[in-house]
């Protein structure tokens, strides 16, 4: 049996979530290409979480009131409760059920990046109480304090951020 070679592996992985990008994009329609590119990057991230967690679009609210703007994929923990809006893909969550967030963007350039940046500034600065707990086979976790969001960018294309952060000087 030959060694696996990792690096490999994920070059192969995005390979295939681009060809199915790809074929996204045929619908020659903007808002719906960037709906079925939320859709794909949901399905590839299903099957790698626990059970317990599912991923979702939608709006993160916390107890003082605020909220994120729009989630393109929401990592949320299902025993905790969320705010059910009549969907299997979108819902309301309370802050405190989010592990992560992801903006996905079909391009990104500098506007998208700085308006993403924006938005992930938003879900981070959500005020989240209370202690967590994390368990996964034999082993527990347990947070004290929540800890902040994590929020992730991911893009298809887009141009490569040294240059264009160096033209745009």
């Amino acid at each position: 049996m030959g060694n696996i070679d990792i690096r490999l592996q994920f070059r192969r992985i995005a390979q295939a979530l681009y060809a199915q990008a790809e074929v996204a994009s045929g619908t020659g329609h903007a808002v719906t290409t960037g709906i079925l590119r939320e859709v794909i990057i949901r399905k590839f991230l299903k099957p790698h979480l626990p059970q317990s967690f599912d991923v979702r679009a939608g709006i993160i609210v916390d107890s003082e009131k605020k909220q994120s703007r729009q989630q393109d994929c929401v990592i949320v923990d299902t025993r905790l409760p969320l705010i059910d809006v009549g969907s299997d893909t979108h819902a309301v969550f309370v802050a405190e059920s989010v592990i992560a967030t992801i903006e996905i963007k079909s391009e990104l350039g500098t506007s998208q990046l700085l308006d993403a940046l924006e938005s992930t500034t938003i879900t981070r600065r959500l005020s989240r109480k209370g202690e967590q707990t994390y368990q996964k086979g034999g082993a527990l976790i347990k947070v004290p304090r929540a800890l902040p969001i994590l929020t992730y960018i991911f893009a298809y294309d887009g141009l490569e951020l040294g240059r264009e952060l160096i033209n745009s000087k």
